[in-house]
């Protein structure tokens, strides 16, 4: 568990420099509670505008409910002028 929290902290570093790439291997390496740590490091990947990246960890969060979730809220935050398209599939 520690292992995954500094993997995260680790990937969000990456991401905050710049290296979205290096940030989206370093998730993969995580096997533990993917739900919780691949929407946070794809928070970092929205913040810093890396859409090429943030949408690698796409496909790996519809394992998780709660994780779909999180990645609706932020495409909507990347995708702005998609946000009210994105808002109606989720009330759906």
């Amino acid at each position: 568990m520690l292992r995954c929290r500094h993997l995260n902290k680790f990937a969000q570093i990456q991401a905050i420099a710049g290296k979205g790439q290096d940030a989206v291997k370093t998730a993969d390496t995580i096997i533990r509670d993917r739900n919780w740590y691949l929407p946070s490091i794809a928070s970092w990947l929205a913040e810093t505008e890396d859409k090429a990246n943030f949408k690698r960890l796409l496909i790996p969060c519809v394992h998780y409910l709660d994780a779909v979730y999180e990645m609706y809220r932020y495409l909507a935050q990347l995708y702005p002028e998609q946000a009210d398209w994105e808002s109606k599939i989720v009330r759906e």
